[in-house]
């Protein structure tokens, strides 16, 4: 009975002293930004900004966004590389009909 009388003082000690620095420690965890914090999210707030109005602008300009631009000019580039391939094929074929006596390797 003793011990567990022991045990009891120990653990309700313990306690008491754990709460308070787990309460101190939420309180610092709060604390206020400092002047360094509030300039660098409002520089960054800033870039923001300016990079929303230049895209916007860009926009405008181009009047397609700059990857609608590189799929198109990607179709493109693909149609002429399948025009190209055709007359690659068409050439050997027709060369092939054109030349039956020569021995193929």
């Amino acid at each position: 009975m003793n011990a567990i009388l022991r045990f009891t003082v120990v653990a309700a000690l313990l306690s008491s002293s754990i709460l308070p620095a787990a309460a101190k420690k939420k309180a610092t965890a709060e604390k206020k930004p400092s002047k360094v914090d509030i300039e660098a999210a409002t520089r960054l707030q800033i870039f923001l900004d300016q990079q929303t109005k230049f895209r916007s602008q860009l926009n405008n300009i181009l009047g397609q966004t700059p990857w609608s631009m590189l799929n198109d000019m990607t179709e493109r580039n693909l149609d002429l590389w399948k025009s190209v391939q055709e007359g690659f094929l068409n050439a050997a074929a027709n060369s092939g009909r054109l030349n039956p006596g020569k021995d193929k390797p």
